[in-house]
């Protein structure tokens, strides 16, 4: 594929590269070059851009709705527009809204812009502070998890692991953080799930839509006397208590009683994982509104013992440490079991 890449930075043709048409990267750009002219400010270009798209893509809610005409008037690029609706995205699509997904895609080809010139350096070489171990092409070398351990993973760009892991093996996972509301924190949380589809699902949508980025599978060895010390809050989908946690974190409101104290007693929790985004739930009247539907799943044909074939189900589950002491007792007790490494 060809990539026409910028010589300024701050240029019609850096939102070209972002993800948007020449057309609207021009407009786009002499709009915000007037705008500063007349508020005798400065804007990020950045943000400029990805306020822009949120906008016009705001009222996109589910998967009824029509994802490539929004795109469209966004101004969005047709192989772009093209990549996030492939069927194969189909399952984690659903995870987050347009405008979101959108967000990520624009900020993926914006920094990755940024880096371009420190990227073609480290083509050959992970970049330093970030120790990669194992990948396409090369021998895999991230061990299989001891006994008495989880794995556990998660697709990220390459930037937001500089620093996760250090020389001496000690480990910072602050930046690995989501922001919130996500499926069990209205603020924050550290997600991971230990189904690597799940992951690579994410890590495929976002390499389609954006052939310049770099991303990452992070995957930690984590103990089982971890998780017992920790106590994980193990939800299952037909339970109340998950519906209301999720319910109620994706819309940012103040938990029920009765959930804010489950949250409190443990460290962890583990559960299906949500497949609608946060407007989604904004329009439901009640946590009893959430159907089948919106948890991740996956159907997938498989043979048995005796040659014949059957469809399952496959569901997504997460962990989540939602606090601060368990995200420090989680670094301390993975040192030197953190592994960073390309997609499947």
């Amino acid at each position: 594929m060809y990539i026409s890449v910028p010589t300024r930075l701050d240029s019609a043709q850096t939102l070209e590269f972002m993800g948007l048409t020449p057309d609207k990267s021009k407009a786009l750009y002499a709009s915000r070059q007037h705008r500063q002219q007349i508020t005798h400010t400065n804007i990020d270009l950045q943000r400029w851009v990805i306020e822009h798209v949120a906008y016009i893509c705001a009222d996109i809610l589910d998967e009824d709705d029509d994802w490539k005409e929004k795109m469209t008037d966004a101004g969005i690029k047709q192989e772009i527009s093209d990549a996030l609706m492939k069927d194969e995205h189909r399952v984690i699509r659903g995870v987050q809204s347009l405008s979101e997904w959108l967000e990520e895609i624009l900020e993926t080809n914006y920094l990755a812009l940024v880096d371009m010139n420190a990227r073609i350096l480290q083509e050959l070489a992970a970049p330093p502070g970030v120790h990669l171990r194992g990948g396409a092409g090369e021998p895999y070398t991230v061990p299989n998890a001891p006994g008495g351990h989880l794995a556990l993973y998660k697709s990220v760009e390459i930037r937001r692991c500089e620093g996760c892991i250090a020389e001496d093996g000690s480990v910072n996972l602050a930046r690995l953080e989501s922001l919130g509301p996500t499926d069990f924190a209205r603020r924050g949380g550290l997600y991971f799930t230990h189904q690597i589809w799940v992951s690579n699902h994410y890590s495929s949508l976002i390499r389609d839509a954006c052939p310049v980025a770099d991303r990452l599978t992070v995957e930690l060895h984590v103990p089982l006397s971890h998780l017992a010390e920790m106590k994980v809050w193990e939800l299952k989908f037909e339970e109340d208590n998950f519906k209301q946690l999720l319910f109620f974190s994706r819309r940012d409101e103040k938990y029920p009683k009765p959930i804010s104290q489950l949250r409190a007693s443990h460290g962890i929790i583990a559960g299906p994982i949500g497949h609608c985004h946060n407007r989604a739930f904004g329009k439901m009247k009640s946590w009893t509104d959430i159907t089948e539907k919106h948890q991740l799943h996956e159907r997938e044909t498989v043979v048995d013992g005796k040659g014949n074939e059957k469809e399952i189900v496959k569901y997504g589950r997460q962990w989540v440490w939602i606090g601060e002491n368990s995200v420090e007792q989680l670094e301390e007790d993975c040192r030197d079991k953190v592994y960073l490494r390309r997609p499947e």
